[in-house]
């Protein structure tokens, strides 16, 4: 089931992390038939990650590349997982590398750095237009504001003026009374 796979992919992490490679392979051929025999291909290319990592550093490069290439069918039949795409291309110019085989590494490199520039860049070109339309949205309420408080004194000169007006109005009233 998918929470028996998750649960194996996370126990494949916590052995990873800790160095434990043989235990973690072994959590990720779990989790990665489960996610075979589930038709999850995010899971499957997780695990494809994992084990391809783990056979690289084993120096067991054929058994790396028999991941890769599945991963990499994955990527071809049109499997919408940028990320892990990012990371299966990084994981198949090391097992070049390994290899020798510099003008495939390259070739895979390339991938990466494309593949990784065009998602950063979309999301740092979305980031900038979220900052720079905050900050007209803050430009425009400053202004907005300044505006209400010129009218507010606006209003306020309007009301004492009105007042001496009438206090001027009075006086000459008054004093002109007096003069009778």
């Amino acid at each position: 089931s998918s929470l028996i796979m998750q649960a194996n992919f996370s126990l494949g992490l916590i052995d990873f992390g800790l160095r434990e490679f043989a235990s973690a392979e072994a959590h990720f051929l779990k989790s990665y038939q489960l996610a075979k025999a589930l038709r999850n291909e995010r899971f499957q290319l997780d695990n494809i990650i994992y084990l391809s990592r783990i056979n690289i550093n084993q120096n067991e490069l054929l058994v790396a590349e028999n991941y890769l290439i599945e991963a990499e069918q994955l990527i071809i039949r049109g499997t919408p997982y940028n990320l892990e795409f990012i990371k299966v291309y990084n994981e198949l110019s090391k097992l070049h590398q390994r290899y020798k085989r510099f003008d495939r590494m390259a070739h895979y490199q390339n991938k990466y750095i494309q593949l990784k520039d065009s998602i950063y860049g979309k999301e740092l070109t979305r980031n900038l237009m979220r900052v720079e339309s905050e900050y007209l949205e803050r430009e425009n309420k400053a202004k907005i504001d300044a505006q209400a408080q010129i009218l507010a004194l606006n209003e306020e000169i309007i009301f004492r003026q009105r007042t001496l007006n009438a206090f001027t109005g009075i006086i000459a009233s008054s004093h002109s009374r007096a003069r009778r």
